[in-house]
């Protein structure tokens, strides 16, 4: 392995490559691959394109285009972020999302949008934990049915993670690394577990300053050995977040814990100013 490095692209060739490198990232049928014409059409029209490099190989990528909130206020909304699977647990996706901000700074930008599965931890660890983004949006089966094979089996329910990038919370998370609170010390402080399972009638009302909901250590394994037990999972967090974000709490935080009974994982859900100014 050279050295990686990440950079900016602009031209037709060299964001050719970024094609065919989403069918290996996310095993993506043909009909659902972003073809070059709309990368390119983006990067013209005030979006960023980034892509990982190993040597010559194009091993990450990410894409984002513009876009404008009700208030005609502009943001990025980035569509596509990931890294191909040798490469995974290594730290480029962050570095990936680093070099986005950056970019997105220099444009006078101060806030980058996207989508995630709300069941899959690994992408609420870097997402929440490290990058310092938040969520207060639940969106019901956004993209319809998927037939990718990291999506298939599930309605495609999506969490929309605002990252404000000039933001306190974000700086920290860039200067110091991943935060993640203390699971007993939230507890033994009053938060207030809403979701320990994938049972909907264990759903417990979200009240106090702090909310935790608790989300499958491991959603594709699940999905392997009893869909129908993936499904509950869907539906009960779906419940659980949308109870919480009606009343004003926002992912704020998450946790991923080893316990005699193995992994945990868990959402924490916090009311307070969630924006540019926000700590």
């Amino acid at each position: 392995m050279s050295e990686i490095n990440i950079r900016r692209l602009h031209k037709a060739d060299e964001i050719a490559p970024m094609v065919p490198l989403q069918a290996a990232i996310w095993d993506m049928p043909d009909v659902e691959l972003v073809p070059l014409h709309m990368l390119i059409g983006a990067v013209h029209a005030g979006g960023l394109v980034l892509g990982a490099f190993d040597g010559d190989r194009m091993i990450g990528m990410s894409y984002a285009f513009p876009a404008h909130d009700e208030n005609k206020r502009p943001f990025l909304w980035s569509h596509m972020t990931g890294v191909l699977a040798e490469y995974r647990d290594t730290g480029l996706g962050e570095r990936i999302k680093w070099a986005q901000r950056e970019h997105a700074l220099a444009m006078g930008i101060d806030r980058i949008s996207w989508t995630v599965d709300p069941l899959q931890g690994r992408n609420a660890a870097l997402n929440v934990a490290k990058l310092g983004a938040v969520s207060k949006t639940y969106i019901v089966d956004l993209y319809a049915e998927m037939t990718d094979g990291i999506n298939v089996g599930l309605p495609s329910d999506r969490l929309v993670m605002d990252w404000w990038i000039t933001s306190e919370r974000v700086a920290k998370r860039h200067d110091k690394g991943r935060h993640s609170p203390d699971l007993g010390k939230l507890l033994s402080s009053g938060a207030v577990q809403i979701l320990d399972s994938a049972e909907p009638e264990n759903i417990r009302e979200p009240t106090g300053q702090t909310v935790l909901v608790e989300i499958p250590a491991d959603i594709g394994a699940i999905k392997a050995a009893d869909r129908d037990l993936a499904l509950k999972w869907r539906l009960s967090v779906r419940r659980a977040l949308q109870k919480s974000f009606a009343k004003g709490y926002a992912i704020t935080e998450f946790i991923s814990t080893r316990t005699d009974s193995g992994r945990r994982n868990f959402f924490v859900l916090t009311t307070g100013r969630f924006g540019a100014n926000a700590v």
